[in-house]
């Protein structure tokens, strides 16, 4: 008798924790409301997309909680949202509806209504509503795509100017051996040509539109790898055979 009466006890304990378990969640979803039923209208509002809004979400007059989410159903390739907004709330045909975030980081999402002016309308009228939820993350794609093409300006830019400073350079390096009748035909010639390799990259940096694309050139990789080397050959045979660069001119 004993062993049935607890069996009855823990069998009628799991009921009980299951009932208020669902009763919680029916309450938090705004599925149950608690105390004296509150008069509301129905409205339904169609939307292209309604990406991450849920049945039992908020629905905000100006801010304040006012209404819950009832039904989602597509129909025609749209979205017809079915809300309970409090009869307090007197719409018109200027009532604006968008479904916002909650937070920038988080999922919850909540539908915002402007009631208007103008025209009241009835209940079970229709409107047309927006997800601003997704144009903020078009929105964000958009600043990442801006910044990438402004980092790739300012590299074109510091690369045109490094061009200029390099030209610049070969400039002087002749004006400086002139009194010493020196030959520098070979070493302007290399330099030179580094410089044209400096023009090519700017051109690279001027065409591709992210800094993404930029480092997956394969072109400007091998100009990299060819302006290096040409560098280091130059400095090589310097050191090595500096007499090519460098002919006093002790005899006319």
């Amino acid at each position: 008798m004993n062993r049935q009466l607890k069996g009855f006890a823990i069998t009628l304990f799991v009921i009980l924790s299951i009932g208020i378990f669902i009763l919680m969640v029916s309450w938090f979803s705004g599925l149950l409301e608690v105390g004296p039923r509150r008069a509301s209208n129905t409205y339904h509002i169609y939307f292209d997309n309604v990406s991450g809004l849920k049945i039992g979400d908020p629905v905000e007059v100006l801010g304040v909680i006012k209404g819950r989410v009832k039904k989602m159903r597509l129909e025609d390739n749209r979205v017809m949202v079915t809300v309970a907004l409090s009869s307090e709330i007197k719409l018109t045909k200027g009532a604006k509806f968008a479904i916002r975030s909650q937070s920038y980081i988080g999922s919850d999402k909540y539908l915002f209504v402007n009631p208007g002016v103008g025209e009241p309308v009835s209940p079970n009228f229709i409107f047309n509503g927006e997800n601003e939820s997704l144009n903020l993350e078009v929105t964000f794609s958009k600043i990442d795509n801006l910044i990438d093409n402004l980092m790739a300006l300012k590299l074109g830019t510091e690369l045109i100017k490094t061009k200029d400073e390099l030209l610049q350079a070969v400039q002087s390096l002749r004006e400086s051996f002139k009194p010493f009748g020196t030959s520098v035909s070979e070493l302007t010639f290399v330099l030179e040509g580094i410089s044209v390799k400096f023009d090519s990259l700017t051109d690279l940096l001027t065409q591709e539109s992210t800094i993404k694309e930029l480092l997956s050139s394969k072109e400007l990789y091998n100009e990299l790898l060819t302006t290096n080397r040409q560098l280091q050959d130059l400095i090589k045979d310097i050191k090595t055979n500096p007499q090519k660069y460098i002919q006093l001119r002790l005899f006319k």
